[in-house]
């Protein structure tokens, strides 16, 4: 009878015991198994996702709180923090992009955050690329600014300063910005819509009033024509130039030619002293048949929103002069929902247990992101400036107690070099802020994390260390009826090594039976919890990743069995044959 044999025979005969010590080893490794897994599944959630990013500020707090927030996209937003912070960071020299988000919303568990276009821009980590090549399919989403500021000043938000366009509002937005597009694009405009409505007659008349209005278009004309004011109406209409987008088009390209000589009153004047001639204030009183060719020009030049816009639509749900509503999704989100581009989804107010809003807003799913295995992949992001055009939102856009309006967070991206130590240390002495750097809170996070690990790491492996133990106990305590056996063994040919091995070989295979059994019951523990594991840590482990350490536990608790095993062997190896083998009494 060969060892393997014997060894086979020896835990036949005891089923029953050898099963209870295979299953108190089975427990042990189970739980070690467990928390490897767990532990290896929160560093993956936890250390890729926070590659990349930088500092997170928003509403006072806890730091931790807000990467989480932010970052990952877990536990409840902090707060409302200004949103002046957001357009002061942009101007920042020592940042390279700053990224808003405003929460609030959900869409069927999933999260739904409203940012701009800068989550298409290279500097945003996840997924890699630059605009399109973010996408597995469609396009990014549309973002326009200005819409977002007029929503904002329509609910009364205030310390927004020169973005806002506050008072001058046309000399910010056309003035600088697109001065010299203003003069190219709209000089010929300006020239072929007037010809074509006034007739030439005008025309050549008006071109000698500009001309007469750039010889002597001194204070003291511009002074005379306002004293007619009343007879050409010109008070009336002057107090609404800035509704008529036609109008300021139709005087654009003289304006930044001689903006700093005549300013924008002086053409005024010179247009509305023919307004009864040619019916010029009938077309101001018209200037929204004309806002669709140039809407394009006052709010979606960097975008080019509105031509997508009109491309894709929203299949029966037309937002009239709210703009564009549009959504782009995580690669989870659409594999999970069956989501395509094209499709149309309704966000439910709230981030957990949402209720629909008051009115129906659908927004149009034009791109999907590609698969990163991060929370990216988990979220429904937004155009902002849609989000505010929600009233429930646009209700809630100010910070409470204050006129000012608000978002969630910011992600900051620094330049290289000085300028993130540069940032923190400015920004931390804001009080109406909370600072986070990612990279320490995340240290932070596995500092507090991995001391709980440690503790059930070694309470599992004590209980290992207990079901080697039971092995040891309960092949020793079979030993007293074992002797005769034995004796038996060597007095047939059995040498006395091949007796030790026997029994070292048996504690052996009763704990490599329990431990592998242990690496099975671990994966199905994780499986079982994975649910809870994510409702309570925001990620959902796979049960079914094997790792490399575990096949080092199943080898090192096998070894700890053979060793519990050589107690039994010696007493085994010193047994009397002759003493043994006397007749039972």
């Amino acid at each position: 009878m060969s060892v393997w044999q014997l060894i086979l025979r020896q835990i036949q005969q005891r089923r029953l015991s050898s099963a209870l010590t295979s299953l108190s080893v089975a427990l042990g490794v189970m739980l070690v198994t467990g928390i490897l897994l767990l532990q290896d599944q929160m560093e993956r959630h936890f250390l890729k996702p926070g590659e990349g990013y930088s500092i997170v500020i928003g509403a006072p707090g806890s730091a931790l709180q807000l990467v989480l927030n932010a970052v990952y996209h877990m536990d409840q937003s902090p707060g409302l923090m200004p949103m002046r912070r957001w357009l002061e960071l942009e101007d920042d020299d020592s940042v390279a992009m700053a990224v808003p988000y405003a929460l609030g919303d959900s869409f069927r568990g999933y999260r739904v955050v409203a940012t701009t276009d800068a989550l298409f821009d290279e500097h945003f980590p996840h997924p890699e690329g630059e605009g399109a090549d973010k996408l597995s399919a469609g396009r990014p989403f549309t973002f326009d600014r200005a819409r977002l500021f007029e929503t904002l000043r329509s609910v009364g938000a205030t310390g927004l300063g020169e973005h806002t366009g506050d008072g001058d509002e046309h000399g910010d937005e056309h003035g600088d910005e697109h001065g010299d597009e203003h003069g190219d694009e709209h000089g010929d405009e300006h020239g072929d819509e007037h010809g074509d409505e006034h007739g030439d007659e005008h025309g050549d008349e008006h071109g000698d009033e500009h001309e007469h209005g750039d010889e002597h278009g001194d204070e003291h004309e511009h002074a005379d024509e306002h004293e007619h004011a009343d007879e050409h109406e010109h008070a009336d209409e002057h107090e609404h130039a800035d509704e008529h987008e036609h109008a300021d088009e139709h005087e654009h390209a003289d304006e930044h030619e001689h903006a700093d000589e005549h300013g924008d009153e002086h053409e005024h004047a010179d247009e509305h002293e023919h307004a009864d001639e040619h019916e010029h204030a009938d077309e101001h009183e018209h200037a929204d048949e004309h806002t669709d060719d140039h809407d394009d020009h006052d709010g979606h030049d960097d975008h080019g929103g509105h031509d997508d816009h009109d491309d894709h639509g929203h299949h029966g749900h037309d937002h009239g002069s709210h703009g564009v509503f549009e959504a782009v999704v995580g690669a989870e989100v659409a594999r999970a929902l069956g989501i395509v581009v094209g499709a149309e989804i309704e966000p439910t107010h709230g981030v957990e247990g949402g209720h629909a809003h008051d009115h129906e807003h659908f927004w149009t799913v034009v791109g999907i992101l590609k698969e990163t295995g991060t929370p990216v992949d988990k979220v429904v992001f937004i155009n902002l400036d849609s989000f505010f055009a929600i009233e429930e939102h646009a209700g809630g856009a100010l910070i409470p107690g204050t006129n000012e309006a608000g978002l969630s967070s910011v992600l900051i991206f620094p330049r290289g070099g000085v300028h993130k130590g540069m940032l923190l240390s400015r920004l931390n002495r804001e009080p109406e802020i909370q600072v986070a750097d990612v990279s320490e809170q995340i240290r932070n996070l596995f500092s507090i994390v991995g001391s709980v690990d440690v503790l059930f790491l070694m309470v599992s492996i004590l209980v290992v260390i207990l079901g080697v133990l039971s092995i040891l106990v309960a092949i020793y305590n079979t030993m007293n009826e074992r002797r005769r056996e034995v004796a038996i063994l060597r007095a047939i040919g059995a040498s006395r090594r091949t007796v030790f091995g026997a029994i070292v070989g048996e504690a052996a295979v009763l704990t490599l039976r329990g431990a592998l059994l242990g690496v099975v019951l671990g994966h199905m523990l994780v499986a079982v919890a994975s649910t809870r594991v994510e409702e309570a840590a925001g990620f959902r482990p796979d049960a079914f990743t094997f790792l490399p350490i575990e096949a080092a536990v199943v080898l090192v608790v096998c070894l700890g069995g053979a060793l519990a095993g050589l107690v039994p062997a010696l007493k085994a190896y010193r047994t009397d044959v002759a003493a043994n083998l006397k007749p039972l009494s």
